[in-house]
């Protein structure tokens, strides 16, 4: 039973990698070097000079053997964002022009690097606060000297920043390979300080932090590869991140309803985990979330979640029952699903994502902080504790929403508007004759 929980753990782990894979970037010229056109590159290759404001292109291959070519620019204060149509000889043409600019112009493809400020913060972060002292703990024993635990995690905490620079050098780091590569390395320490007690109610001594160590780095490693390979955005990311989340509290209250106890709660923790990750990661490429989006939603399951548990404990009994859990799961699903509606045709930034969450909890402690006005009956005081702090938190996250909610929905409708483009091609092959192309595109959210 226990060889069958860690394969069904492991085996949704992997089922994502797959199911990301409905759309997926190629790159833009023949030699397979150019995976994005920034301004930058642009600019020294004499392309996309008719666009004012031209922030980047990508080119991606959708299921269907078709492709896509998505062109960002910005539109006033906002990202606009056109997605046109594209047949393979069209992409043949594209990627000759792309490759001839490049030796014309001596020029060599640009790396995308927004994201490695990111993820060497997350390795540094995680070598400082656990990789630092679980070597020492892992590798020594209680007659190893100070200088050398100490000289081992500072040595380790270095390696944090210096190794993930050296080993990117060469590599596009996006913001969603950062955050892809972050949710591993801190939820697979997490996945893996649970796993023995998932195999067995008393591990051996080491194995939490052994496995912690080794899946922290495995996840990690999964993360950066996956995203990176798939071109994962920052949204998308985000959204994974959500579902790995929320799968480990659904398995963890699943485990509460169906009685199960010790290894079993923390077996259907990791199960739920995986299975968080696999939905979000089939949910997020029909959906085109900015990372504020996912940010909003994420929001709106966890106070879905504390709405329901509140409202069970206003209308019952003060010990907590599956009731309680019930009406927390029930809540979280239906939070989850507002949340989806809500930012089916928004782009909130980081900043809005943030002011959303803030207004929350800034609600919800200004009706936990009227309830304390209530004395006398203990009972009536704990029901309005419950009753006031979901009633405070709902009305700060609408708050929170209806100050960004038009902006965020304009900049969505910058990128979802009909537009006719005629584009000169160069011929295909030296000697032959020129071409037009005409594009008449739009997208729908």
């Amino acid at each position: 039973m226990r060889i069958v929980i860690a394969t069904l753990f492991v085996s949704s782990l992997l089922v994502p990698t797959v199911a990301a894979a409905a759309e997926l970037q190629v790159p833009l010229d023949r030699a397979g070097r150019v995976q994005r056109i920034d301004a930058a590159l642009a600019y020294r290759i004499r392309m996309f000079t008719d666009r004012r404001d031209f922030q980047e292109a990508r080119l991606f291959q959708v299921a269907d053997s078709s492709y896509i070519l998505e062109i960002t620019t910005l539109s006033g204060p906002h990202l606009s964002r056109e997605r046109l149509p594209m047949t393979q000889a069209g992409v043949d043409s594209l990627r000759g022009v792309v490759s001839s600019g490049l030796v014309q112009y001596k020029t060599t493809p640009t790396i995308d690097s927004a994201g490695r400020p990111l993820f060497v913060t997350a390795t540094t972060a995680m070598c400082f606060g656990f990789y630092g002292w679980a070597i020492p703990y892992l590798c020594y024993d209680e007659y190893t000297s100070s200088e050398v635990v100490t000289g081992t995690y500072l040595v380790t905490a270095s390696a944090g920043t210096f190794i993930p620079l050296w080993l990117t050098r060469n590599r596009s780091v996006g913001m969603g390979t950062a955050l892809m590569s972050w949710y591993g390395m801190s939820r697979g320490t997490l996945h893996g300080a649970l796993l023995p007690y998932a195999l067995g109610e008393s591990p051996p001594e080491k194995s939490p932090v052994g496995l912690a160590f080794g899946l922290s780095i495995a996840e990690g490693i999964a993360g950066f590869e996956w995203a990176a390979r798939t071109q994962m955005s920052e949204g998308s990311a985000a959204t994974i991140n959500t579902g790995g989340d929320f799968g480990m509290l659904y398995g963890l209250g699943f485990s509460h309803l169906f009685d199960a106890e010790g290894s079993g709660r923390v077996a259907a923790s990791l199960i739920g985990a995986g299975a968080g990750v696999t939905a979000a990661a089939i949910y997020a490429p029909r959906r085109n979330h900015v990372y504020g989006d996912a940010s909003v939603m994420r929001t709106a399951g966890t106070l879905g979640g504390f709405i329901g548990l509140a409202t069970v404990q206003t209308l019952g009994p003060e010990e907590y029952t599956k009731a309680s859990t019930a009406g927390a799961l029930t809540g979280a699903a239906l939070g989850l699903l507002v949340g989806d509606g809500l930012v089916r045709s928004t782009d909130f930034t980081f900043g809005q994502g943030v002011v959303v969450d803030l207004c929350t909890i800034g609600g919800g402690l200004l009706g936990l902080g009227i309830s304390t006005f209530a004395s006398g009956d203990s009972e009536l005081q704990r029901r309005l504790y419950w009753s006031l702090s979901a009633l405070g938190s709902a009305g700060g996250y609408g708050i929170g929403y209806g100050l960004s909610a038009r902006s965020a929905r304009t900049a969505a409708t910058d990128r979802s508007s009909w537009r006719l483009e005629v584009l000169p091609l160069p011929p295909v092959a030296r000697g032959g004759h020129p071409g037009v192309s005409l594009l008449l595109s739009t997208t729908f959210q």
